[in-house]
């Protein structure tokens, strides 16, 4: 379920207005990195405020144009890559990325294929093995990773590699043995859809 529910209401009718919020989603990113370098109280704003909801709910969006989802793609790759630690742990626990893995985000280019891929595998690479509960949804899928599994098989060699690395860094940090890996392999790839 979207956070913001009548959100697709208030997206620009005009390039000059789309423009302004491709600008405003290039700000977010820059405002956090700096925060990030020299200023915790904007990152502690932006955690607070949820700000990542805001990112989450443009990629959701069905309605949201292709350029301004191209820069929400490309915010959410920068925070994800260059948040702090603890920062990126906060993020995670807060839930937004669950609702953008198994969402169903329009991925019908290239770009938004290889951005997504790029989101999930920087959170597999930097996820802490003490966080790895906060990527289980209630009824026991690991969304972030049946994600990457879909996109194992993918016809696109980078993004095959890339959704490769990523599930295979997650099972590690799993730490799960042979057996359960198979199992749960096999589940998720009965239940899988690509997009």
């Amino acid at each position: 379920m979207l956070m913001f529910k009548h959100f697709e209401q208030h997206w620009p009718h005009t390039p000059h207005e789309a423009n302004l919020v491709i600008e405003r989603l290039h700000d977010l990113a820059r405002a956090l990195l700096f925060g990030a370098r020299k200023d915790d109280a904007i990152v502690a704003s932006f955690l607070e405020k949820r700000g990542l909801s805001i990112l989450v709910e443009a990629l959701l969006a069905v309605s949201t144009p292709e350029m301004i989802r191209t820069q929400a793609w490309q915010s959410l790759s920068v925070i994800l890559l260059n948040v702090k630690e603890d920062a990126l742990q906060r993020l995670i626990r807060g839930r937004e990325l669950d609702l953008l893995w198994s969402g169903e985000p329009d991925l019908r280019t290239e770009e938004s294929r290889m951005n997504f891929i790029s989101c999930l595998k920087s959170v597999s690479m930097r996820i802490e093995v003490g966080t790895l509960p906060w990527l289980m949804t209630e009824d026991r899928d690991i969304p972030i990773l049946r994600m990457a599994m879909v996109y194992t098989a993918h016809e696109e060699p980078l993004l095959r590699t890339q959704a490769r690395n990523a599930m295979l860094t997650l099972f590690s940090k799993i730490k799960i043995g042979e057996g359960q890996l198979l199992r749960t392999a096999l589940e998720m790839a009965k239940s899988r859809k690509l997009g």
